[in-house]
């Protein structure tokens, strides 16, 4: 988030987002085009277990390298709820341990292959 209102990194106009506590505008850090293009990836089936929801909000877009700023189509990875919670918890057991690592996670948690 940003304090004063500057440009995306494709060259859109941020949009304001709310006051903080000072009373100064907080803006957005991406422009609205390039928040949704995220969103576009996200496909009606779970990657890795190959489950189909009767709805689409049953599933999530994973950033497999947790970086929620890179909306490539090669980082995002769509999950149902139960493999999305199973992957956070991997994530979590190897950062307690200081052996995180994209790589590690990958092996673990069996992602498909790309």
């Amino acid at each position: 988030m940003r304090t004063s209102r500057g440009k995306c990194n494709c060259g859109n106009l941020v949009e304001f987002l709310r006051y903080d506590k000072n009373g100064n505008r907080i803006y957005r850090n991406r422009c609205t085009t390039c928040k949704r293009k995220g969103r576009r990836t996200k496909k009606d089936y779970c990657e890795r277990c190959g489950f189909i929801p009767e709805e689409t909000c049953q599933l999530d877009v994973d950033h497999m390298n947790m970086d929620p700023s890179d909306n490539s189509p090669k980082n995002a990875i769509t999950l149902c709820a139960n493999c999305h919670r199973l992957k956070s918890e991997i994530e979590r057991r190897l950062k307690r341990e200081n052996m995180y690592s994209v790589r590690r996670v990958k092996k673990l948690f069996r992602f498909p292959q790309r």
